[in-house]
């Protein structure tokens, strides 16, 4: 059997977003405006209640180079990258 086309590559890393900001400093909506900036998220968080890391902090239909990033979800576990690529793309375009 051969494959023919990818339908949902996922990615999910699994670290602790505090360790990453641990006096609390960051500001979630600066963070979001970069991530549209360099990925060109056409969905992204704009209200304070989309910011919620247990719930997921979700975007959109983005590119990152010749990958479309379908949705990537920032957690407090970790972020979730989901691509219509294959695994192995997602893993080394992830961002």
């Amino acid at each position: 059997m051969q494959l023919a086309s990818v339908l949902l590559a996922r990615v999910y890393a699994v670290f602790q977003t505090e360790d990453l900001n641990p006096q609390g400093t960051v500001f979630y909506p600066e963070v979001a405006k970069r991530l549209v900036e360099r990925y060109d998220f056409h969905k992204y968080p704009t209200k304070p209640e989309e910011f919620d890391k247990s719930k997921g902090i979700e975007f959109h239909t983005g590119r990152l180079g010749e990958t479309v990033l379908e949705k990537v979800v920032i957690l407090s576990s970790g972020i979730d990258v989901n691509t219509g690529a294959s695994t192995d793309a997602s893993e080394n375009d992830s961002p």
